[in-house]
């Protein structure tokens, strides 16, 4: 059977493995949320997107009242803390089918998302961003 030797060196390596499988490649996120409003009015069902320099971006929708929640990944609040572009877009629909065309209008200016003008430095812990775009 096991010696006693044998035993300890095999109860170290489980201890190794164990406790290697906990560790997250994830970098450290801050928590962010906030509103977009277009002309004092929320802009409700647009896409915010964070995104920093050489890192994941984090993205969330506004809701009827223009507040978003970030997510880096499926189930994960928050963003990669540092600088960021900001963007906020009209969600654009599937354009995989050829077939049909998409149904979508930017009515957000350029300088929001695709050339976006927009920044904010997120820190650890809670963050809020709220942005007040305006139509001209």
């Amino acid at each position: 059977m096991f010696s006693g030797l044998n035993r300890l060196l095999l109860s170290c390596i489980a201890m190794i493995l164990v406790s290697g499988c906990g560790s997250s490649d994830q970098p450290e996120l801050g928590q962010v949320d906030g509103t977009i409003t277009m002309d004092n009015a929320p802009l409700a069902g647009v896409e915010v997107l964070f995104g920093p320099k050489g890192a994941r971006s984090s993205a969330g929708y506004t809701d009827q009242e223009g507040h978003y929640t970030l997510y880096y990944l499926a189930g994960v609040e928050g963003a990669v803390l540092g600088e960021h572009r900001v963007e906020v877009r009209t969600p654009i629909e599937d354009e995989s089918d050829p077939e049909t065309e998409a149904n979508f209008v930017e009515n957000i200016p350029p300088k929001y998302n695709s050339q976006s003008e927009l920044t904010a430095v997120v820190e650890a812990g809670d963050n809020t961003f709220d942005f007040n775009l305006e139509s001209q």
